[in-house]
């Protein structure tokens, strides 16, 4: 018995689409009850979601906003009762330090009696000072008079910190959870102060990769649950699960192979993964044909290439979230794997200054103009000479006229000056545009295709940096990745079956498989020569590898013609 399993395929074709920002959120509750908090409202890029190549939300506005509130000063929440001749009963009360303390501030003569926890401080003595294990600081030169006292905050209410950013989706497909948490510790509460229970939660989650995952189809087949199809689960991104009820058999079509096993069990093909589960039905692992590929996130743009005249950051992001297998998509079509934007657009100082020294214009100074990002500029009147500082080393030139000095391009300009270019010292180097990519390198089962750029653009002078720093000078992406015809075709011809033709598929690449009934023989044509066998049974030509299939056929690997 064969089993002719037909593999279907599905293309979905996405459109782009720009994405568009939802409604605002409201307002969320302010950050502090006092001295000044904020409230946030958000906004997200869903109405619509970005599809294909269409933009995100970036050109539309941010998507967080903020706003103060609660910008009343909060009370101390210390106070400290006086106790003495001059100001009896007197209160005072104390001003907030940090958050955690409170000040209390008494003068020479005077002790302090303040009421804390309910608890009276007795205490003697001419100096103001605190209770054991609070902090004292001596007098301040500029008021010798007073000390001051730091009393820790008897309570405070606690306030949430900004949300984290949100985690990793939990799976790849079917639908799994992004998470996002808080903490009550912005500030933490103190003492009775109430926690941030009345603000809302310390967790959120939202969906994520809803879409269906790539599966496996297994068709079940023997005497009790004949032609029964079971859909393969995902068990790790990398394999799927068939089940069967005991009695049954599975009869998967793997690497276009049909296995007729014997026995009444569920099992695996040899070399994958069986696990008992229930009483009545188990497991077999099978590993994925293939599945899509995902990009990670965005990683941080890097530090500017220039520090001045216009320099480009670069962020990456790689097709591992995750990988593809088998014939699933890279991620090209999702979009690009690096973006560019430009930064430290202006200009550079020229690195050129000139003073002009000579009895008609003596300590007058002239800064270089950048020519070409390879000259500076000085300009000097008649009778004047340059004496330009290069590298530290100031020349001392005689005349009466505007010259340069040896090796470098003298110009006249005006009846009144006269032009000097001067070499920059240093120049940091920059990439050209990325050449178009080449050809690929094969027809069929995959190839490379190449672009390249070269650090000309400009190419960097003195100390400048070469463009290591900024990227790559190369990047390489698949293509053609279409498996190539087997390239065998073998002609049966004996008494049965002559004539009949059958075409070798591919075993590993370096071989092909034709097979034949009993009573038959095969002659094949290799290189163009045809070769005639003799024989009743199905055999191979010398030095090729014969191997039993059923009783019914067998089978010959014959190596691809080159």
């Amino acid at each position: 018995l064969i089993l002719v399993v037909e593999k279907s395929f599905y293309h979905v074709i996405l459109a782009s689409v720009d994405g568009g920002y939802s409604e605002w959120s409201p307002f969320s509750s302010c950050s502090k009850s006092c001295d000044g908090g904020i409230q946030v409202r958000t906004r997200t890029c869903t109405n619509p979601s970005p599809m294909g190549n269409g933009k995100d939300c970036k050109d539309l506005g941010q998507s967080i906003e903020e706003r103060q509130c609660n910008r009343v000063s909060c009370s101390s929440e210390c106070i400290f009762k006086y106790n003495n001749d001059e100001s009896n009963n007197e209160i005072f009360v104390g001003k907030v330090k940090d958050e955690n303390e409170c000040i209390k501030k008494c003068f020479e003569n005077q002790k302090s009696d303040p009421a804390i926890n309910g608890i009276k401080m007795d205490l003697d003595g001419t100096i103001c000072y605190c209770k054991q294990g609070m902090k004292s600081i001596s007098e301040e030169s500029n008021q010798p008079l007073w000390k001051t006292c730091f009393i820790p905050l008897k309570h405070r209410n606690g306030f949430y910190s900004t949300w984290s950013s949100f985690s990793t989706c939990s799976k790849s497909c079917d639908g799994g959870i992004e998470v996002r948490t808080r903490t009550c510790t912005n500030p933490a509460p103190l003492g009775d102060g109430r926690d941030c229970s009345d603000q809302g939660l310390d967790r959120e989650e939202r969906k994520c990769n809803t879409e269906s995952c790539l599966g496996c189809t297994f068709k079940i087949n023997d005497g009790v649950g004949a032609g029964e199809v079971h859909l393969g689960a995902v068990k790790n991104e990398a394999e799927c699960v068939a089940k069967c009820f005991e009695r049954q058999k599975i009869d998967p079509t793997i690497n276009g192979v049909t296995t007729d096993l014997p026995g009444k069990n569920c099992y695996c093909e040899q070399g994958m993964t069986s696990q008992t589960g229930g009483s009545s039905w188990k497991s077999c692992y099978i590993p994925l044909r293939y599945r899509n590929g995902g990009y990670t996130e965005w990683s941080p743009f890097s530090s500017c290439s220039q520090s001045c005249d216009g320099g480009v950051e670069i962020r990456t992001r790689t097709c591992t979230n995750p990988s593809p297998v088998g014939d699933g998509k890279d991620c090209q079509s999702i979009g690009p794997s690096r973006e560019e934007r430009k930064c430290n657009e202006v200009f550079c100082d020229s690195g050129c200054v000139f003073k002009v020294n000579d009895g008609v214009g003596a300590g007058e100074v002239f800064m270089g103009v950048v020519r070409n990002e390879n000259e500076c500029i000085a300009k000097c009147y008649e009778r004047q000479k340059i004496d330009p500082t290069i590298n530290g080393v100031t020349t001392d030139l005689t005349g009466k006229s505007c010259y340069c000095e040896q090796g470098m391009k003298s110009q006249t300009g005006g009846s009144s000056w006269k032009s000097c270019f001067i070499p920059i010292k240093y120049r940091n180097g920059g990439y050209t545009e990325w050449s178009p990519f080449s050809t690929c390198s094969q027809s069929c089962d995959g190839g490379v295709e190449v672009r390249t750029r070269t650090c000309t653009n400009p190419t960097p002078v003195g100390d400048g940096k070469d463009c290591q720093s900024i990227g790559p000078s190369r990047e390489e992406r698949k293509c053609n990745e279409v498996f190539c015809d087997s390239g065998c075709v073998f002609k049966i011809n004996d008494g049965v079956g002559a004539g009949e033709i059958n075409m070798g598929a591919v075993k590993n690449e370096n071989e092909c498989i034709a097979k034949c009934f009993e009573r038959q023989k095969i002659d094949p044509t290799i290189n163009g020569v045809t070769t005639d066998l003799a024989g009743k049974s199905c055999y191979c030509e010398q030095g090729m590898k014969s191997q039993t299939g059923s009783p019914a056929w067998k089978s010959c690997f014959i190596k691809r013609i080159s």
